[in-house]
């Protein structure tokens, strides 16, 4: 049978979020700030929604949207379970020279692939079709960890917003792919373990392995009864993660998070940061290496965000009803927003605030105004919700999500400016930001809808509410330097449905 102790399959089966966060741990200590040219804080209005060359309003001459190419997916050759067992020694041996053959991963995914029934899956022992599985998922997670860190890498000096937007083209051109083989992961952990489990045990591969991996695959592939089922056994097995063992809690948290179980995604935070702090020797003490991630990922929530939220917000006192659970993606198709007020401790940057926000809502016009790109998305994932922010800078927003009701929120640290005057002169200074957003939306008509001047269609709906925007800087110039300014928010949102062009 496959080694798939050698193979690094472990580190897989304990699911997407602790894999991220395993990758991530390594290089905490080089985390910076890549974000450049952050305009001054009486600029940030002007530029809270949307930069006005791809609003509609200034757009003259259209072209015709042309769809993301999707990635085709390769099928191999059905091999046998020796032929496939040659394949993965293979990939081992380049492995462990250092010298990793891209092309042999994709030749053993591509055989996976052609095992598309049933009735061919059960020609391979358990042991290996749990093998499939781990790779199939520890491969695409490897690829979109390090896609993600290169484009950050490659371009430190890019807009946060074009650097958003290469994930989610890379990220749209393969999800599809990412989809499929979930799907045939799936198929390959139909176990009976009253007759497979001896054989799996017999091959070290432990009972909590395999329902972490059972776990994983039921949430890429949005199955709600089966993430349930997953979840209450890997959380009967759970045992505080102890330093040095690859950590189940992250798994946990992000479980319990979809699932709208928010009392447990506040003990499987708080277990996450315990065992960051044994691992970091008391160095790290909070969640911020998951918050970072969300930031090169436009998939993943930002977890730190939600472990937040639960401890306070009102949406978060009561569990979920499983049924409420839904798994969904719209796009941000348009947005519409007026000014409600402007707070800011310096009384001329206040005034520059409300003056070029009076300029804009003049220019605009209290009507909607649609955007262009395709990055405006947001996923609903079980209880929770996450998109990107409209702001100069796109900040990963996370947050509790009903059916009728929305709350998200996230942070982003900016170099910024701050007036500061004394006895003998006065200027500005430039120094850390934290810039802040909170929307505050719930659902005011659900289409098809003929009325109230709006003309939506089954897949469309308006969402209003609040959007507040602050800027901090560090603590003790807090008081003399914050900025926040509050608007009026509606957003149409357009439900994307499996076969959509653009849905991720």
């Amino acid at each position: 049978s496959l080694d798939w102790r050698k193979l690094g399959i472990a580190a897989a089966a304990v699911g997407s979020a602790a894999v991220a966060y395993l990758l991530y741990r390594r290089s905490h200590k080089t985390l910076v700030n890549k974000v450049r040219d952050v305009p001054k804080s009486s600029e940030i209005a002007v530029s809270s929604v949307q930069p006005e060359s791809t609003s509609k309003a200034e757009t003259t001459e259209k072209k015709p949207k042309q769809p993301i190419k999707r990635a085709e997916i390769p099928k191999g050759d059905l091999l046998s379970e020796a032929q496939l067992g040659m394949l993965v020694a293979r990939i081992q041996q380049s492995a462990m020279a250092n010298k990793f053959d891209s092309n042999l991963q994709d030749e053993l995914l591509a055989s996976l692939r052609a095992i598309s029934t049933k009735e061919l899956a059960s020609q391979y022992s358990p042991v290996s079709r749990f093998q499939f599985a781990s790779m199939m998922l520890n491969y695409h997670e490897v690829v979109l960890n390090t896609f993600a860190s290169e484009i950050q890498k490659q371009n430190s000096g890019a807009p946060t917003d074009w650097v958003s937007q290469a994930y989610y083209i890379f990220y749209n051109h393969v999800k599809h792919l990412f989809d499929y083989d979930m799907r045939i992961a799936h198929m390959f952990l139909q176990f009976d373990l009253a007759v497979d489990l001896p054989g799996l045990v017999q091959a070290q591969i432990p009972p909590a392995v395999i329902h972490q991996l059972e776990l994983n695959i039921a949430v890429n592939t949005k199955k709600v009864k089966e993430i349930e089922q997953a979840y209450k056994k890997v959380r009967s097995g759970y045992s505080k993660d102890q330093p040095g063992e690859i950590p189940v809690a992250p798994l946990l948290l992000s479980t319990s998070g979809i699932l709208g179980k928010w009392k447990d995604v506040v003990k499987f935070g708080n277990d996450s940061i315990d065992h960051l702090k044994a691992e970091s020797g008391g160095e790290i003490t909070d969640l911020r290496m998951l918050h970072a991630l969300s930031h090169e990922r436009i998939d993943i929530p930002d977890w730190e965000i939600m472990h937040e939220l639960v401890k306070s917000h009102p949406m978060c006192n009561v569990d979920v009803d499983p049924e409420d659970l839904k798994f969904e993606t719209y796009r941000v198709k348009a947005v519409k927003k007026s000014l409600v007020g402007v707070q800011a401790h310096n009384i001329p940057e206040e005034q520059q605030l409300r003056k070029n926000l009076a300029t804009e809502e003049e220019k605009l016009g209290n009507k909607f105004f649609e955007f262009e790109d395709e990055i405006r998305m947001l996923e609903r994932l079980g209880a929770l919700g996450f998109c990107r922010s409209f702001s100069f800078f796109p900040i990963p927003l996370s947050g509790p999500f009903c059916k009728d009701q929305l709350y998200f929120k996230g942070y982003l640290k900016v170099p910024g400016q701050i007036y500061r005057s004394s006895t003998n002169s006065e200027g500005t200074q430039t120094m850390e930001m934290k810039q802040t957003e909170i929307y505050d939306l719930r659902l005011k008509k659900q289409g098809p809808c003929s009325e109230d001047g709006y003309e939506l269609s089954e897949k469309e709906s308006i969402w209003g509410g609040s959007y507040i925007v602050s800027r901090e800087p560090a603590e003790e110039f807090a008081e003399k330097a914050s900025l926040k300014i509050e608007f009026n928010l509606e957003l149409k949102l357009v439900r994307y449905e499996d076969g959509d062009a653009a849905s991720w």
